[in-house]
């Protein structure tokens, strides 16, 4: 009995560590760019995620007369308790973003595409006065 406990334990930690699209390169991260309509049910939820962790989502579908596709950057925030949500048009389209955070309030990262040689980088800065996106 116990030998199966320990196996079946084995068996989800390495499947939940499959799931991690989080990979740490010294303080930048690289994650994946998934798309909206894959959304999890937590991705609204700031306490099913950890502190200054960052997502990036494509929205798929696009509205008329503008065909760059659109992304939604979700932020998290333990420490104020909340979610943050910015969405935006990109030049291209993308599956890998990377950021590192300039400090509390300001976020660096780009969009890029792992098979061509096309990225965009943006600064994102939110705090009581609003939020602003700035391309780089």
């Amino acid at each position: 009995m116990k030998k199966s406990l320990t196996i079946v334990l084995i068996i989800l930690l390495c499947a939940c560590g499959a799931n991690t699209t989080q990979k740490v390169n010294g303080t930048e991260a690289v994650i994946n760019i998934n798309e909206l309509d894959k959304l999890d049910q937590f991705a609204n939820k700031y306490e099913f995620h950890k502190d200054k962790e960052v997502k990036v989502y494509s929205i798929s579908t696009h509205l008329p007369g503008n065909e760059n596709p659109r992304y939604v950057l979700y932020i998290y925030r333990k420490g104020v308790g909340q979610t943050g949500r910015f969405i935006f048009w990109g030049h291209n389209k993308y599956d890998k973003a990377s950021y590192k955070w300039i400090n509390d309030n300001t976020l660096k990262f780009t969009l890029f595409n792992s098979t061509k040689n096309l990225k965009d980088s943006y600064t994102y800065t939110f705090g009581n006065e609003g939020e602003s996106l700035r391309i780089d």
